[in-house]
């Protein structure tokens, strides 16, 4: 019986040991894959998509009133979870979260912020949005649904400027005729 026991410790003990080697390994992977320049260019790697799986994934194609519904839809989400619209600075960097979905290839989320006719932009090719064509309401920013006394609100516009985040009020700053989506979820006509 004495010599199971000590079979048993000894076992036990290896396990252990096995463990920590183990740990230790983890850790110094984290730590090189951390601080080195290796680890730098892992990381770049894993945040282009590398490793996505984008077979079977969809590129974006909508048109203006597409992109609009996709604007309105996830503003609507981001009002349910912050009881508000969102603020005036950094609107379009917050509704991109609440974008992207499984079927769509990496990167393809921006597209739906950002006027069909403005895709061709160097800003766009480059990924690094600076160009939108569509702007947020000044008066709704921030704003709980609610404190919006007109269902014909509107909450964001084809504008004039094509910066990114641009705010402003869609009788001055709308594109003539072009499209906007109201309170209601409603696609309209500028005047």
């Amino acid at each position: 019986m004495p010599e199971t026991l000590k079979a048993q410790e000894q076992g036990k003990k290896r396990k252990s040991k096995l463990l920590w080697i183990v740990l230790a390994s983890l850790v110094f992977v984290l730590v090189v894959g951390v601080m080195s320049p290796a680890g730098n260019a892992l990381r770049d790697l894993l945040s282009a998509g590398v490793l996505d799986n984008t077979e079977g994934k969809t590129r974006y194609e909508g048109d203006t009133e597409d992109r609009l519904r996709a604007i309105f839809t996830a503003a609507s989400q981001y009002h349910r979870s912050e009881q508000m619209f969102p603020p005036a600075a950094g609107w379009m960097d917050d509704l991109r979260l609440r974008m992207k979905t499984a079927d769509l290839k990496s990167g393809d989320e921006v597209k739906k912020l950002i006027r069909p006719d403005l895709e061709t932009s160097e800003e766009f090719k480059n990924k690094t949005p600076k160009v939108s064509g569509f702007a947020m309401n000044a008066a709704i920013a921030g704003k709980y649904d609610k404190d919006l006394k007109d269902p014909a609100t509107i909450l964001f516009f084809e504008s004039k400027e094509t910066a990114w985040n641009q705010v402003g009020d869609p009788k001055a700053d709308g594109v003539a005729n072009g499209w906007a989506v109201n309170l209601k979820g409603d696609l309209v006509r500028l005047p």
